[in-house]
């Protein structure tokens, strides 16, 4: 069901750069929306360690609903494999936190994020894709 999908995989992407801000200490609503999510309330308060463990899940969760959601009939809307690709590499190339741990955590689940954009979503696949050109071939390329 491409509906469920797309469902699903906001709500995955919204989890993962909920528990990136955590752990970064960034405030709610200070990068991409004006107000805090249903994710980042949700996980407000909660120890770094389960923070970097939804983080982690989250970006698992999130490349196995983009590479099955790739194969569906009608796929997801364009936006949310183009948002998924902004969302990992900004986690790669600017993470949130200053903490090495987290740092190298956050890098690690944009890596996770970006295989199946690349290997579905590239120039041609699945119909229009969120990779498209040579300008996002050089942005892969440099993160």
């Amino acid at each position: 069901q491409p509906a469920s999908a797309a469902r699903l995989l906001s709500q995955l992407l919204d989890m993962l750069e909920a528990a990136a801000q955590l752990l970064g200490g960034v405030k709610a609503g200070s990068t991409t929306s004006a107000s805090p999510t249903q994710a980042y309330t949700s996980l407000v308060g909660k120890q770094n360690a389960a923070l970097m463990a939804t983080a982690h899940g989250a970006s698992l969760s999130a490349s196995a609903v983009l590479m099955a959601a790739a194969r569906l009939p009608l796929s997801v809307p364009s936006a949310l494999p183009r948002r998924a690709y902004h969302l990992a590499s900004t986690l790669i190339s600017q993470p949130f936190s200053e903490n090495v741990v987290t740092r190298a955590l956050e890098r690690e689940a944009g890596y996770i994020l970006l295989g199946p954009l690349v290997s579905c979503w590239g120039q041609g696949a699945a119909g229009s894709g969120a990779l498209v050109g040579h300008e996002a071939g050089d942005e892969v390329l440099a993160l």
